[in-house]
Formats: C-alpha cells, structure tokens, sequence
C-alpha cells in the first residue's frame, strides 16, 4: 500500500467524513476499530489515516468515488490547457513572423513580448518564493501568500455581493460554504498551490513549443527578413555586448556568426525607417533567426521545464510529508486507537455512568496514542463532577489530562486563563472545552475560542465538548436535542477552524 497522499485522497477524505456526520458515534467507532484490528502494527498516524481510507473505499465498493471523478476532471483540465497553449504559442509566433517585403520581424519586439515577459514572471516568482522562505518562519513563500490572499478576498466579494440579494437562511448557508472554503484553504493549501504551479508550467512549456514551432516552420517555408531598431541612439557595440552575454548559455557550442550574429550583421541588420531596407544584404538580415530560436528554447522552454520538474520535485515531497491533521482526521484516528468500551449504571437510582472494556486483539490504552489535553470546565459546573469521571470520560475518547482550568467565573478571570495559555502554548498539544448544548453559542464564547487560537499554534485541535443540562449526580448528560447540536455545529463551522472540532456527548450504550 502507497501511503502517500494525494489531492485525489484528499477529496476522497472529506467525502467520507461528510457522509460520516449522520451516523452515530458509536457506530462511527466499532467500525473505525474493527478497521484498526485488522491492520499491522507499527503503522505512523499518516499511514493509519492513509490505511483506513483505502479500507473504506473498499467497503464502499463504488466505482467512481469524488477524487476519481476529479482526477478525470483534472486530465481533462491538462489536456485543454496544454492544448490552448501550444495553439497559442503557435499562432502567436505564427502571427508575428508575418513578413510583407517591406518591413522585417523587429528582433526588440518579439524579445520583450514572447521572452522577457517570461523571464520577468518567473524571476518575480522565484524571488517571492526565496524571500518567503527566508522571512516566513514556516517557509510559507509570498507567492503562495498572495495566492490565498486573492482567494479569501473573492469569497469576501462574492459573500458580500450575496448578503444584498439573498434571505437570511441563504446567507448563512452562503456564509457556512465561505467557512468550507477557507478550511480547505487553510488545509491543502500547499497542494492545491503547487499543483496549479506546475499546470502553469506545463502549460508555458507548450506555450513555448507551439512558438518554436512556428519560428522553424515560417523560416522553413518563407524567407522572412529580421532587423532592429530604437528610438534610443545606443550603439551597435553596446547591442553587440547584450546579445553575446544573452547568448552565453549556448555560446559554447554554437558561438559567434552560429548562435548570434557579428558585430558587422548586427550593424548591417538595424533599420533606418527613411532609409527603408533596400540597401541592407541578406545576410545579416536572415542573421537572427538562431539567436532568437536558441533563446526561446533556453529562456523560455528550458526554464519553464526546469521550473516543472522543480514544482514536481517539491509536489512529490509535499505529498510525502502531508499528513491529514484536521479536527475530522483526528477524532477518525482516535476512534481507531481507542478501545471499545461498554457503559453501564452504578446502580438504578445513579446516572453516573461507568465502562468496561471490551477486549479485542490489540492492547488497550498505549500511552503514546493518547492525546494530551487542557480541559476548560464551566466554573458553574465545577462541583458536579468528580476528576475520575472526567479522566474516564476524555480517556475514552483518546485524551489524557494535562490541567483543568475553570473559565466564565468572570471576564478578569478568563483573561488570566488566556495569559495562562499564552505563557505555556508550547507545551499544549489539545484543548477541551465543555460547553453546556442548550445554551445557544453566544459571542462571549465565540470571542473566547477565537482569541484562544490566536494564542495557540494554528494545528492545536480545540475540541467543544457539548454536555447536555446537568442532574444532581452528574454533569456529563447526554444532549438529547438535534437543534441544540444544529446550532452548535452551525456556528462552529462558520469559524472556518479545521482544527475546531465538536463532541456530543452520547446516551450510555
């Protein structure tokens, strides 16, 4: 099995957790262990995700599953594109080499438009990338910067454009595919960039071929005259200089009177426009042609190909280092390492739920598959739990305490428990945070979450615990009411935090 991950098991990925919302998480987690049990041992938390994607496209036994759709959809993106160009390039070029008799092909023209161009994009690329990668504490290059900034600026336009036009119910709607959008964002980013980078640089490939193409077929076919001309009054040796150094790369083997034209063609090649081009000799007129064909292969296909294989180079790197670590990836990875267990009632008249674990052929809790986690507590439920159930509670769901802060005793208070995250972030790896169902998520919550992932890294998992109204015996009620839930997860989604996950705590089974 290949565990590298592509965009294919990426689409494929979030399909599978979209159809995953509707069933119960106790379904949800009998089968996500059966698939561990029957795995190997020793598998990385990239190769488990990777291994129980493929066990449930197999167990869906589809035929065509959304990344398979898209990977056609893809091919036929790369097809048109590459086709585009080279009709492109070649009409272009075709286009330009149009010779009358009377006024020859400006050399300064179709280097600056078909060649200059070209090195001026792909140095501002390369030199976005190398300054990102120096500044950017996460290597992030500027141009990748840039290419998020634009996206999330025309789901702004688009989202506000909408508000004007829809009704309540379609705005949120809108607003919640604004949120979808910028969770991918944030998620694949890096893929997706450079996935498009190396589709524009095949595509600048076959721009260059089809003009190669044209070059050789019109001065196959036709006599076609090349001259130079300026306003500016520089002279020829100054051109001559130019040329030779742009000449260098192939200089080598095909030198002067081969590569690139002599001082003497170059001299005998410029247009006087009083003048006409009567008394200019063939020879030097018909001088340029390999200078600009030697230049359209090295400035503008050689480096677009090695653009390309740059692009792949890195493309393939990134998909080996990728690793799904959304809020939805996790909770699947913590079903997976996570025993089953059973519940069941201390006695008739308690509701405190206790568990026993069922045995299966792997070793129950390993310590190293479970996650750390700062649990943030209501402070108005502080004295209806006890710390057993709760380590029990969050230990069968794949956590281990760190510490328990109590938040929303006062807004002094939070602001402490905020200082208190920021001083100690590097040391954080999750955060719980309980939260009460039936109360709706008003913006003091919202606002807590939001300024608590500024102060955490942007991969830290927050994780709303909803708990439904608390009873004499116990906090940990299950929330009974799908609106409750609905309006939670609603606004939940609308941060557009990959990393921001709900847990509905569940009716003992």
């Amino acid at each position: 099995m290949k565990y590298r991950w592509n965009y294919k098991d990426c689409i494929d990925l979030e399909y599978l957790i979209e159809r995953d919302r509707e069933i119960p998480d106790a379904a949800l987690h009998k089968r996500d262990r059966d698939i561990f049990l029957e795995l190997k041992d020793n598998l990385t938390n990239t190769q488990l995700k990777k291994a129980w994607l493929e066990k449930r496209r197999q167990l869906l036994n589809q035929d065509f599953l959304p990344g398979e759709i898209a990977g056609e959809a893809c091919s036929l993106l790369w097809i048109s594109t590459l086709g585009i160009a080279l009709c492109s390039g070649f009409t272009g070029g075709f286009a330009y080499f149009q010779y009358s008799g009377k006024t020859p092909v400006n050399v300064f023209s179709f280097f600056t438009i078909f060649i200059l161009l070209q090195l001026l994009l792909m140095i501002f690329s390369l030199t976005t990338q190398v300054i990102g990668r120096k500044a950017a504490p996460k290597k992030r290059s500027i141009l990748l910067f840039f290419f998020s900034l634009l996206t999330m600026k025309m789901f702004n336009i688009g989202l506000k454009t909408a508000k004007s036009h829809l009704s309540a119910g379609q705005t949120a709607t809108m607003q919640q595919l604004f949120a979808r959008g910028k969770r991918y964002d944030a998620l694949y980013r890096n893929l997706l960039f450079l996935s498009f980078f190396i589709l524009l640089q095949a595509g600048g490939i076959f721009f260059n071929l089809g003009l190669l193409i044209a070059l050789f077929t019109k001065v196959g076919i036709s006599d076609i005259a090349f001259g130079w001309q300026s306003t500016l009054q520089f002279s020829t040796d100054s051109l001559y200089a130019i040329v030779k150094l742009i000449a260098t790369p192939w200089s080598w083997l095909f030198g002067e009177g081969v590569g690139y034209p002599t001082l003497a063609e170059i001299e005998g090649s410029r247009i006087v426009l009083k003048e006409g081009i009567a008394h200019l000799a063939t020879k030097h007129l018909i001088s340029w042609w390999p200078f600009l064909l030697f230049a359209v292969g090295v400035y503008g296909l050689g480096i677009r190909l090695l653009l390309f294989l740059a692009g792949c180079y890195r493309l393939r790197r990134a998909e080996k280092n990728f690793s799904p670590k959304s809020a939805a990836a996790e909770r699947i990875l913590r079903r997976m390492q996570t025993p089953l267990v059973s519940s069941q009632t201390r006695d008739r008249d308690e509701r405190k739920p206790t568990y026993e674990e069922k045995t299966d052929n792997k070793t129950s809790y390993r310590q190293d598959s479970l996650q750390t986690a700062d649990i943030l507590m209501p402070g108005d439920c502080s004295c209806c739990y006890s710390h057993e159930d709760l380590h029990t509670l969050v230990r069968h769901k794949g956590f281990t305490i760190q510490k328990v802060h109590e938040f929303q005793i006062s807004h002094e208070e939070d602001l402490k428990i905020l200082k208190t995250f920021e001083q100690n972030h590097s040391t954080i790896q999750s955060v719980i945070l309980f939260a009460e169902a039936w109360m709706p998520p008003v913006m003091d919550t919202l606002s807590f979450i939001g300024k608590l992932r500024e102060i955490l890294a942007p991969e830290i998992p927050i994780i709303i615990w909803l708990i439904g109204k608390p009873e004499e015996k116990t906090i940990f009620t299950p929330v009974t009411d799908a609106a409750h839930i609905q309006a939670w997860t609603a606004k939940i989604e609308q941060l557009g935090d990959p990393y921001l996950d709900i847990i509905v705590q569940q009716a003992p089974s």
